[in-house]
Formats: C-alpha cells, structure tokens, sequence
C-alpha cells in the first residue's frame, strides 16, 4: 500500500466516524466531494500541505494528528508483512 492509499484510508475513516458525508465534509473542507473522492481513493499523488490543513480542518485535529494516524496505519499494515519474510 502506497502513502496515498494510506492517506486516502485514513481520510475515509475519520470522516466516516464523524458521520459526515463526503459532500458535507467537501463543503467544510472548502473543496469539491470529488477531489475528496479522488483522495480517499488514493488517486491523488501529493497533497499540498495547504489543502491538507483544509482536509483536516473539519475533523477538528491538526496535520500533524493526521499524519501521526497514517504512520500508525502504515506501521500496523507494514508490521506483519515484515514478520512473514
């Protein structure tokens, strides 16, 4: 799993957990539900870190809550494929 992926999972849990729908959460975001889309799709390569404080202004956090979420996805993912080799 690539860092957009991870970036784009963590984005779908987070809004998922807070209820919201992906064109509430656009429209908070400040951006179009299908760039939301696209990112939790993992379709978009490189999030600026300018539309990354808009993504998480919404889910009342701080990039750098969001991005400590997607290490520890990334650890839990990497971990066992690590034990299997």
């Amino acid at each position: 799993m690539n860092l957009s992926n991870l970036v784009g999972q963590v984005l779908k849990e987070m809004i998922s957990a807070r209820g919201l729908t992906y064109t509430v959460y656009a429209e908070k975001a400040g951006v179009t539900q299908g760039y939301i889309s696209q990112v939790v799709n993992g379709d978009i390569k490189g999030v600026k870190l300018e539309t990354l404080e808009k993504l998480v202004k919404p889910l009342e956090i701080t990039v750098s809550d969001f991005l400590r979420e997607v290490e520890k996805k990334k650890a839990f993912i990497v971990s066992p494929l690590q034990m299997m080799n």
